[in-house]
C-alpha cells in the first residue's frame, strides 16, 4: 500500500476546535490466519497479520470531525521475509481493513494530541519485525493517550528465527488480550469473527 502524507492526515485534528469535542482512539488486530487466532504466522502469504491505531475526533455545534485509521509498516514488505534487521518505515491509511479484535476507549482532547503528537515523534522510526513492528508502534501511541495503561501484560511470542528473547508483540498477542476483556465484559473490546475498519477522512490542508 502507498505511503500517505502523515503531517496532512494528522492536520485535519489540529482544524477542530478542543473546547466540547469528543474523541476516541480504537487500537485493531488482524490475526494472519482468522481460522485460527493462535497461529502468529501465514505461511502461504508470508503475512504476520498487522495492528493499527484509529483516531477520532468530532467538534462542539458542527464544528467539523475526522477519522483516521493508521498503520506502521516496513518501506518493502517483502523484505520483512528476509531480514529481521530494521528497515525504514512508513504509515499507511488502513481505512476499510479487516480485523479480528479491536478496542475503543473514549479519551479527552489532550490525551489525543498526547497520542498524535508521539506519532509525530515516531515519524522517522525503523522498522523491524521482531522487535518494534506494528504491534509496537500501536501499543507506544496508544499508551500516550490512554492512562492508566493496561497494555505492559499483552502476550508476547517467539517469532520463528526471531533472537528476541523477550517475545514478539503480535497481533495474535494483542488479540488475544482483547479477548480476555471482552470476557470480562470490558466496555469497547469487541472480538468479530471479522470485522471491516471504516475509511479514513484523507489528507487535510
Amino acid at each position: 500500500d502507498p505511503a500517505i502524507d502523515l503531517e496532512k492526515y494528522l492536520k485535519c485534528f489540529d482544524n477542530i476546535p478542543d473546547a466540547g469535542a469528543t474523541c476516541k482512539i480504537t487500537i485493531h488486530s488482524d490475526v494472519p490466519v482468522d481460522s485460527d487466532p493462535t497461529k502468529i504466522f501465514d505461511w502461504s502469504a508470508g503475512s504476520p497479520g498487522h495492528t493499527w491505531i484509529r483516531i477520532e475526533k468530532t467538534g462542539a455545534n458542527g464544528s467539523g470531525s475526522a477519522s483516521q485509521h493508521i498503520g506502521f509498516y516496513p518501506k518493502t514488505g517483502w523484505k520483512t521475509i528476509l531480514t529481521d534487521a530494521p528497515l525504514d518505515g512508513k504509515f499507511v491509511d488502513n481505512g476499510s481493513h479487516e480485523f479480528n479484535a479491536s478496542y475503543e476507549v473514549s479519551v479527552s482532547p489532550e490525551n489525543l494530541k498526547s497520542a498524535i503528537m508521539r506519532i509525530r515523534q515516531l515519524r522517522n522510526v525503523k522498522y523491524d519485525i521482531d522487535d518494534y513492528n506494528c504491534t509496537d508502534w500501536s501499543i507506544e501511541v496508544w499508551r500516550s493517550a490512554v492512562s492508566p495503561s493496561i497494555w505492559f501484560d499483552i502476550p508476547r511470542f517467539h517469532m520463528p528465527g526471531s533472537l528476541s528473547p523477550g517475545g514478539t508483540s503480535t497481533p495474535q498477542g494483542l488479540y488475544v488480550k482483547i479477548k480476555e476483556l471482552q470476557d470480562a465484559g470490558v466496555q469497547g473490546a469487541s472480538v468479530p469473527v471479522i470485522g471491516w475498519s471504516g475509511s479514513s477522512t484523507g489528507p487535510c490542508n
